[in-house]
């Protein structure tokens, strides 16, 4: 089954989450755009971790990305990347041994 189709539409709709998420994260450090809430320390805590700009946004743009990227690449680009990161925790003779026949595979249908 191809994967490549459904990656890139939930990378596509990550995008905008993100936007949203650090948009969010912005309105509510800075209420009326202006610094007088910050100053006299009437923010939360949670805003005051950036939450919203550090985990909804950064964290969520890289997977997005990574699925965006693989997912243009073909239906055995996600395969591919699962079995790289296996090689990457330990090569062994038996992964290269899968890795060889999935990269024959993806050469065949992709």
């Amino acid at each position: 089954m191809c994967t490549g189709k459904c990656s890139l539409f939930i990378a596509i709709s990550l995008y905008p989450l993100v936007l949203l998420s650090i948009l969010c994260n912005i309105l509510l450090f800075f209420p009326d755009w202006s610094t007088k809430y910050v100053k006299e320390e009437h923010i939360t805590n949670e805003v005051k971790y950036m939450g919203g700009f550090i985990g909804g946004g950064v964290l969520v743009l890289i997977p997005a990305l990574y699925i965006h990227l693989t997912g243009e690449q073909g239906c055995c680009a996600n395969r591919f990347g699962v079995s790289y990161s296996d090689l990457i925790s330990g090569e062994t003779e038996q992964q290269t041994q899968v890795v060889t026949k999935l990269r024959k595979i993806c050469n065949k249908t992709g």
